[in-house]
């Protein structure tokens, strides 16, 4: 498949907005503010609008890439174009929600001191409660919970967080 010259692609492109931007101005008188804010608005919902193309197209070349194997395409080194541009994908983090105030009961009635191996009691469900952000309610967790510590008490963090990973996103350039 051949791809039509880049530059011809942005002389068309460059020759496109030449004419929206002075089809908009020639529209408006923009000494008349009513004239300019309307301009305005009208601007600002076509942004609106191509954000929204914009989003859903990385997402899917995203996704794309993501299925690719390996040996067509490593995301450090990106995608190459035709064109010559290389696009890559990433993955936004992730986002924790915490059982925390489950997590902080299950801590709060016995603890395994780590080098010992001996259970011993800790400080109550209640006490806790109060000082540790997050915990007060079961709507409020607190989202700082050390994995690695919890590992090391025999608790997998698992049982007590769900995680969502944000939806995939495409960026020109190789992944850094």
């Amino acid at each position: 498949m051949t791809s039509p010259d880049v530059s011809d692609q942005r002389d068309v492109l460059a020759d496109d907005l030449e004419r929206v931007r002075h089809l908009l101005y020639a529209d408006a008188e923009l000494d008349d503010l009513d004239e300019t804010a309307m301009l305005w608005l009208r601007l600002k919902q076509a942004a609106d609008e191509l954000d929204v193309l914009l989003r859903e197209l990385s997402q899917d070349v995203a996704r794309r890439l993501a299925d690719l194997p390996f040996e067509r395409y490593n995301p450090k080194d990106g995608y190459p174009l035709p064109n010559g541009e290389i696009v890559s994908h990433y993955q936004p983090s992730v986002r924790e929600r915490w059982q925390g105030r489950a997590l902080l009961r299950n801590l709060s009635t016995t603890m395994i001191e780590p080098d010992t191996g001996e259970v011993i009691p800790v400080v109550p469900f209640d006490v806790l409660t109060q000082i540790i952000p997050g915990t007060k309610s079961d709507e409020l967790t607190s989202s700082k919970w050390s994995t690695t510590g919890l590992k090391n008490l025999d608790v997998n963090p698992d049982d007590y967080r769900s995680r969502e990973w944000g939806e995939p996103r495409t960026q020109k350039g190789a992944r850094r």
